[in-house]
């Protein structure tokens, strides 16, 4: 996957989840895509969202997965989300 189609998606994905980061976390995942470190952000965030085990939503889930088998991080990114259980689903009040 090319750099020009890598960087806005993974930028997305940071955007996406950045509110279940902290502030200093998100700085860190902004400068790591600053600087073409798209691996390491992509597994950092797996890994401190993994921390808290955070529920994340599917299509966060899938974007991520997807991402790291692209780059070649598939494995570890995958072992750092299983972590993570998937967000309730979203249920009208009745």
């Amino acid at each position: 996957m090319s750099v020009a189609v890598l960087e806005p998606r993974l930028a997305a994905l940071g955007t996406r989840l950045g509110d279940l980061l902290s502030a200093e976390r998100r700085g860190w995942y902004e400068e790591f895509l600053g600087v073409g470190e798209y691996e390491l952000a992509l597994e950092m965030l797996a890994d401190w969202l993994s921390e808290d085990e955070t529920p994340l939503p599917l299509d966060a889930r899938s974007e991520a997965l997807n991402l790291a088998s692209a780059m070649g991080v598939h494995d570890r990114v995958a072992g750092a989300l299983a972590h993570c259980p998937p967000e309730p689903a979203w249920r009208p009040s009745v």
